[in-house]
């Protein structure tokens, strides 16, 4: 039996509701979110995503979205955990699958939150994306049994469809943001180069 989910109306329940109401446990979500970049960055990094990994008590989530929001971070669409029953300093360790790599430059045990009563528990680490047609599974699992939290998978090409990315030859991945305004410069170019053509010709016509 899954004894960190939330269930109503059964003995288990009861005892959960009773750990809530003597502030043992509390009713949490965890839910993930990926930076919305807008800076320019080498062409090395872009087949890189910066994902924030948090984990909140169930009531404070929209609170928690909205101030995501306002520094630049997506929520994965269905990313949200169902109802999870965490205790003070309950440690989550998140494990990562399929087409994406962590970096093997930071030790793995890094890559775990520790949970504490309305603070801002959260864990912010780069993703490098390995093939870009291919699937993400992220899993977080509670430190002291080693039990599943929560599991969510998502398609690359869904990730970079959020940040408007598209993938090109060689496995990078560019901005079609940037893309587009490249072609807009260099539309600006081309016009005031044909606009200086014109004026040059009138310009020896006169003399």
């Amino acid at each position: 039996m899954d004894t960190q989910s939330y269930t109503v109306g059964t003995e288990a329940g009861l005892r959960q509701e009773m750990e809530m109401i003597l502030g043992k446990k509390q009713l949490c979500k965890i839910l993930i979110f990926v930076e919305n970049q807008q800076t320019t960055v080498a062409a090395e990094n872009l087949n890189e995503v910066i994902l924030d990994v948090v984990c909140t008590e169930k009531f404070r989530v929209p609170e928690v979205i909205a101030e995501k929001g306002k520094v630049g971070m997506i929520e994965l669409p269905k990313s949200q955990s169902t109802d999870r029953l965490l205790q003070q300093a309950d440690e989550i360790a998140l494990e990562v699958k399929g087409s994406a790599s962590l970096d093997p430059d930071i030790p793995s045990d890094a890559y775990t939150l520790t949970y504490l009563e309305g603070s801002d528990n959260y864990l912010r680490f780069p993703l490098k994306l390995t093939d870009c047609n291919g699937r993400i599974t992220f899993v977080l699992r509670l430190g002291r049994d080693k039990s599943v939290l929560h599991t969510f998978f998502c398609h690359v090409q869904d990730l970079l469809a959020l940040l408007g990315k598209r993938t090109v030859r060689h496995g990078l991945i560019y901005s079609r943001i940037k893309y587009r305004v490249f072609i807009s410069l260099g539309l600006r170019v081309f016009v005031r180069y044909g606009e200086l053509t014109l004026a040059l010709k009138s310009w020896f016509k006169i003399r």
